[in-house]
């Protein structure tokens, strides 16, 4: 049955097939579920189920097939009743496909190549802060963006990150499907890891749309999320120094 599933959804062939039904139980419900619908709502959701899956690996040979992602985005647009004949849809759905793959363009990048040997000698062994750090996101559920600001603290301990890491290092976790609470705990074990350091503190707030343009509806609504890694879990002066040089949030438009 499952030599008969994997020929049918053609797009899996184009982004690692295997990967999918290796990390999926062949009676999970959920993949059961997704096979008995449309052929290409199949193709669709098992390739973002693949790649929410990954979204905790730091290299994923990711493959975009724009071609064949622009034709599952014509029927989406078409499902929703539109011609895709009128001037300002014919070359929508390869935008769409090119957008999606810039969006998720994280699965293609790994930790040692975003820091690309950027770690440096230092005796400073205090806190190092570098904040406001904007960052842009889909969420895993329904696809829509969330968005906001990361704030990351380390303690050196011998070692510093290039400031200019940090950001990239943000960006490459947040260019996935996500869920802020994972986005926030990857960027803490990456500066870990990366550095060394005797500890490491990320907050996160961000404003997402899938509780803002729809469901609930609430639009000052903002989120925030923490990691605290090392000594910032145990001293808790240095935890305090951290928060207390945070901004306070703010409303998602204030």
């Amino acid at each position: 049955m499952w030599d008969t599933i994997s020929t049918n959804v053609n797009l899996i062939l184009h982004i690692n097939s295997s990967k999918v039904f290796d990390k999926c139980s062949k009676s999970d419900e959920k993949i059961s579920f997704l096979l008995n619908q449309s052929l290409f709502y199949d193709k669709l959701c098992i390739f973002l189920l693949d790649a929410s899956n990954m979204s905790n690996s730091d290299t994923v040979n990711f493959i975009h097939d724009y071609e064949i992602l622009s034709k599952h985005y014509a029927e989406i647009i078409s499902s929703a009743g539109e011609d895709l004949t009128r001037d300002g849809l014919i070359d929508t759905p390869m935008r769409a496909a090119k957008a999606f793959g810039y969006l998720t363009r994280g699965y293609h990048q790994d930790l040692a190549t975003v820091a690309n040997n950027a770690v440096f000698d230092s005796d400073n062994p205090e806190l190092v802060l570098v904040q406001n750090i904007e960052f842009y996101s889909l969420c895993e559920h329904h696809l829509l963006p969330f968005y906001g600001v990361a704030h990351v603290g380390y303690l050196p301990d011998g070692k510093v990150l290039g400031l200019s890491k940090v950001a990239r290092i943000i960006d490459m976790y947040a260019r996935r499907l996500q869920i802020q609470e994972n986005l926030t705990k990857q960027v803490a074990s990456a500066i870990e890891e990366l550095t060394g350091c005797r500890g490491v503190a990320v907050i996160m707030d961000a404003c997402h749309m899938c509780m803002m343009m729809r469901g609930v509806g609430k639009q000052q609504s903002t989120t925030r999320t923490t990691s605290m890694l090392g000594e910032f879990t145990t001293n808790h002066d240095a935890r305090r120094e951290f928060l207390d040089a945070v901004p306070r949030r703010m409303p998602a438009f204030g």
